[in-house]
């Protein structure tokens, strides 16, 4: 048992009474009423809000108040700004990481020659930019996707104007090099599926602009350097690749082959086409892809279906031979009758395919993997082969 002595006693008591003090101090001031202090609370109405006034303070010059409000808005604009996702889910600031300038494989290219340099848009949608030498390219823009199919650059009264299709299949131009981007005016719709397939631009500067959208074809025409598109046809109750069309290279010709029944055309500064065969031989429903060769006065037109047969014609599709089937299935827009040397016909796939006997045989230049040992070689997967001219007058592709 545990003895308490007297002196303990006292001082237990003692701390006791001390205790019992400070605690009804702290109750007395704990039901006092909410007091600030009385800078001038006793000289006006409002005193908090005098006070409030009295205990900030800024540089001469400066409102606090103003600051205090402009932080606040400063925050508000960061909590609001910045993508919404996933049905007002999610909602924020988004920045990008990971890898950029990354191409992949090129599905459009275009060559400038007033500044010689070459445009592409790569088959993620990034616009790149080149030398003729290949040892420069840089990304334009990137954040955008761009329509991989579809691309021109022209001179529009002296500025270069590229000219793309955006994933909304709309039209877009830029005149800084692609900084910016201005929707082109007119009648191009915006289908829930589809997308341009084509960008045409004859020698006088007119444009012409092929989309696949909801299941029909359209065919625009821009003679003011695309800065508004009215159209020329619509083909209805089309599946996709059914329609493509060509232009021989250098000229104001254009042909567009409708679902292998029809060959339509036009010339110049025509704002519709005219049939010039209604009644082909070709199969019917299937998926095209169209090019020719131009003698000067004569057309020999080539045209592969269900990437597979080539077929010629030297009637405007009167009647159509079948050449050869193909090696392997060519890649969209890469089908390409050499426009210098006649009986040359290119396709691209995942080896370049070259035929120097009008189609009937065909031959890869290299083995795809050569590239990896000899970048001379040619990369694998050819998206398009495009025919350019120098300003000197050297021709390439």
């Amino acid at each position: 048992m545990k003895t308490i002595h007297p002196h303990h006693n006292f001082q237990w008591k003692q701390n006791l009474h001390y205790a019992l003090l400070i605690g009804l101090l702290s109750l007395s001031v704990a039901c006092q009423p909410n007091h600030k202090p009385d800078n001038e609370e006793q000289k006006a109405e409002g005193g908090y809000e005098n006070y409030v006034a009295e205990t900030r303070r800024a540089a001469l010059g400066d409102d606090w108040e103003r600051i205090t409000q402009a932080n606040f808005a400063q925050m508000e604009g960061i909590r609001l700004r910045g993508d919404v996702i996933a049905g007002g889910l999610l909602q924020g600031s988004w920045y990008e990481r990971g890898g950029s300038n990354v191409a992949g494989r090129m599905d459009a290219t275009f060559y400038y020659p007033a500044t010689e340099e070459v445009y592409s848009i790569s088959q993620s949608g990034t616009l790149f930019k080149g030398a003729l030498t290949g040892g420069t390219w840089s990304v334009q823009n990137d954040a955008i996707n761009f329509n991989s199919r579809v691309l021109g650059v022209i001179s529009a009264s002296g500025t270069k104007r590229i000219i793309a299709a955006k994933t909304d299949q709309y039209i877009y131009y830029s005149d800084d090099d692609g900084a910016s981007w201005t929707q082109a005016s007119g009648s191009i719709v915006s289908g829930s599926s589809g997308g341009g397939k084509k960008l045409i631009i004859f020698s006088n500067g007119t444009l012409f602009y092929l989309q696949y959208a909801s299941g029909s074809y359209y065919l625009y025409r821009s003679a003011d350097n695309g800065v508004s598109w009215t159209t020329v046809q619509t083909f209805t109750s089309r599946n996709d690749d059914r329609v493509e069309m060509f232009s021989p290279y250098g000229t104001n010709d254009l042909y567009v082959l409708d679902n292998g029944t029809a060959l339509y055309s036009l010339t110049g500064t025509a704002t519709s086409l005219t049939a010039i065969n209604t009644s082909m031989s070709l199969t019917t429903n299937a998926i095209y892809y169209l090019s020719g060769y131009f003698d000067g006065t004569n057309v020999t037109l080539y045209v592969v279906v269900n990437r597979s047969g080539l077929y010629k014609s030297t009637d405007l599709g009167t009647t159509w031979t079948n050449v050869s089937t193909l090696p392997s299935p060519p890649f969209n827009n890469s089908l390409l009758a050499n426009p210098f040397v006649a009986n040359t016909v290119y396709y691209g796939t995942i080896e370049f395919k070259k035929s120097s006997d009008g189609g009937a045989t065909f031959a890869s230049q290299n083995a795809w993997a050569d590239y990896y040992t000899n970048t001379d070689k040619i990369h694998a997967d050819i998206g398009t082969v495009t025919p350019f001219t120098k300003s000197d007058g050297t021709k390439y592709f």
